[in-house]
């Protein structure tokens, strides 16, 4: 039990770690890549203890679960000012300068 507890905690660690130094959307948007790094990863740097083992495939699954709340419960950014954005005649910002007639 402690096993499970412990890797929820070392997968909210490093969910807290990617999204600080990457950003929410970006974590969302390279969320496959990062479970698999997450998943694949740490049980090789904790290769040669069962335990280390277990521990890392277990942050793995917590990892996976937690990236998948997150892509549920935080809404995608709308883009300002993308070229998708002009031929579909979404209008961003009002210029700030005036123009006279």
């Amino acid at each position: 039990m402690e096993i499970i507890i412990l890797s929820f905690f070392s997968s909210i660690g490093i969910l807290l770690v990617c999204t600080r130094t990457l950003g929410v959307n970006r974590v969302i948007k390279h969320r496959k890549l990062l479970d698999i790094l997450v998943t694949f990863g740490l049980p090789i740097l904790f290769m040669g203890t069962f335990s280390g083992m277990i521990t890392a495939f277990f942050t793995g699954l917590w990892f996976t679960l937690e990236t998948v709340l997150l892509a549920v419960l935080v809404p995608p950014l709308s883009s300002y000012g993308n070229q998708e954005d002009r031929n579909n005649g979404v209008k961003g910002n009002p210029s700030s300068r005036s123009y006279s007639s």
